[in-house]
């Protein structure tokens, strides 16, 4: 539904071929069309993505009532958890390996059994037509253009320097860059119970509309995606020391392949890295430019490259004043290509 290429600055480089950069191409490539949906949405929906932030604000305060402090509502992830039941009526949110503490998953499992409850009918009467195809948590809290550039930059310049076969540090991997979980209009989630031997066992799937036009990428990666969540709800059905070798081989293959390998979609394709970092840039620019313009600053989108060529990190490759304005002008573009997307969808 997006674009397919990113128009790139026309520079001719050495092939990176490792692990680094790899998963840094992966982790952009996914991020981007959420960061142009997000866009979209507050030029075209500004009314409902604020009224959206509001409801934001309201779910943190909830967390914060029931005891949770601002740091764990953060790092635990729990506002991905609450707008995920509020949005899909359970937690899609990647949690597996992650252990929490008896007190703090009784306080998840408190939050999670009332917030559908609390906030559904008042954040779903408001349209965005992104959220066929996006989380709402994704779409309201998404990524900060400045720190990826930093982490794109620093990631490509520690890559040219590794072979394919070579071992590189996690510490140089973009681990922080959110990806978003897709959704479709012609999918839903579905589970049903059957009896067995006096207790209820769980039957766990998906519904697939069979007249809705799904693109062939599209289907595959709602099938992947929910194997994993099948996989993770296996596990969360069963006590912790219990073994599952189902859903293990599952979450194993899922994260082999998902870590390194980008997906065949007809969103953003990167076939060049310094693609990386000019699409990356071109949010940046753009974002201060429409900032500086509802400031009522005279050259807006001067200002605005200005303030992106006085970020750029200095770990990449310099860019000219030239490459930053094109990169905004595609930028701008591909925002508008996805607002008529959207807009003609919903």
């Amino acid at each position: 539904m997006y674009p397919r290429a990113l128009p790139s600055v026309t520079m001719t480089k050495k092939k990176i071929d490792n692990a680094l950069y790899h998963h840094l191409k992966n982790a952009v490539s996914k991020a981007l069309p959420l960061e142009y949906a997000i866009r979209a949405t507050r030029q075209s929906r500004s009314v409902e993505f604020q009224k959206l932030l509001e409801i934001d604000l309201q779910i943190r305060k909830y967390w914060m009532r029931l005891g949770a402090t601002e740091a764990e509502i953060d790092t635990e992830g729990f506002m991905d958890l609450a707008w995920d039941t509020v949005q899909i009526g359970f937690p899609l949110a990647h949690r597996h390996g992650r252990l929490y503490p008896p007190t703090m998953l009784d306080l998840i499992n408190r939050g999670l059994a009332e917030v559908g409850g609390i906030f559904r009918d008042e954040a779903l009467q408001w349209d965005v037509p992104a959220a066929n195809y996006f989380r709402l948590s994704d779409l309201l809290h998404g990524n900060d253009m400045q720190y990826m550039l930093r982490a794109a930059a620093l990631a490509l310049k520690e890559a040219r320097h590794y072979k394919p076969e070579d071992d590189v540090d996690l510490k140089f991997f973009a681990k922080e860059i959110r990806q978003p979980i897709h959704l479709h209009p012609g999918l839903r989630y579905a589970a049903d119970e059957r009896e067995e031997n006096g207790r209820s066992v769980e039957q766990f799937g998906i519904l697939l509309d069979t007249k809705m036009e799904f693109s062939l990428p599209d289907l595959k990666r709602q099938i992947r995606e929910f194997i994993y969540q099948y996989a993770a709800r296996r596990k969360s059905l069963r006590p912790a020391f219990a073994k599952d070798l189902t859903a293990e081989r599952l979450l194993n293959d899922f994260f082999s392949t998902d870590l390194l390998d980008a997906e065949e979609d007809d969103e953003v394709q990167i076939t060049r890295h310094d693609a990386l970092m000019s699409g990356l840039a071109g949010l940046h620019c753009w974002d201060r430019w429409m900032l500086y313009q509802l400031q009522g600053h005279k050259f807006p989108a001067a200002r605005a490259i200005k303030d992106t060529l006085d970020i750029y990190p200095k770990e990449a490759i310099p860019v000219m004043e030239r490459a930053i304005r094109k990169n905004c002008k595609a930028a701008e573009e591909i925002i508008n290509d996805t607002i008529t997307r959207l807009e003609h969808r919903a």
